[in-house]
């Protein structure tokens, strides 16, 4: 009889830690978020937060835990304006995201995902050389003044930044099963 009821007191004190670990986010689970407001790399740091809202549910085992247009928020990992020139050609602003949490009204969810890469466009624009037929009809100079970098780039240092606009859909995947802060009734 004494270890019937110690069974039962062991029972009754794992299944309320079972029920709560179903309703916890798993590892692997595909998570869209809309973008809240323009993430642009000239502007954030890295370890900044952004805001988003669901995109669509999360329905886990059949009972959604989280429904399209609860909060969600993520983290900058990486911030790169790419004003720079490498070897001739401009680099272009780079941001890494990831998103760490989702707001309910009943729970708050924590986890990591994978990460989302958002690149600029790095630009270069070259002056033409002057061909010979130029030169000879006197449309162009045999040398060029010190000055001028013919050839050579326009603009080095002012390439575009890398931007996620406001609205823009992401998909993220869990990379760890989520840790589930419920909320006081």
């Amino acid at each position: 009889m004494r270890i019937l009821s110690s069974l039962a007191i062991l029972l009754l004190t794992l299944v309320p830690s079972a029920l709560a670990a179903g309703s916890d986010i798993p590892k692997g689970t595909k998570i869209d978020v809309r973008i809240t407001n323009l993430i642009n790399s000239d502007s954030v740091t890295p370890g900044d937060q952004f805001e988003a809202t669901l995109n669509r549910d999360v329905v886990i085992n059949g009972k959604t835990i989280a429904h399209e247009g609860d909060s969600a928020r993520g983290r900058i990992d990486m911030s790169d304006p790419g004003p720079s020139t490498i070897n001739g050609s401009q680099s272009a602003g780079m941001l890494v995201i990831r998103l760490t949490e989702i707001e309910t009204k009943d729970a708050t969810y924590n986890f990591t995902t994978n990460t989302y890469t958002r690149q600029g466009h790095g630009r270069t624009r070259t002056m033409p050389r002057p061909s010979i037929a130029d030169t000879i009809g006197g449309m162009g100079r045999p040398t060029n003044p010190p000055d001028i970098d013919v050839g050579g780039n326009i603009g080095a240092g002012s390439g575009p930044a890398a931007l996620i606009p406001a609205g823009s859909v992401v998909s993220f995947r869990t990379a760890t099963a989520s840790k589930t802060v419920p909320k006081n009734p």
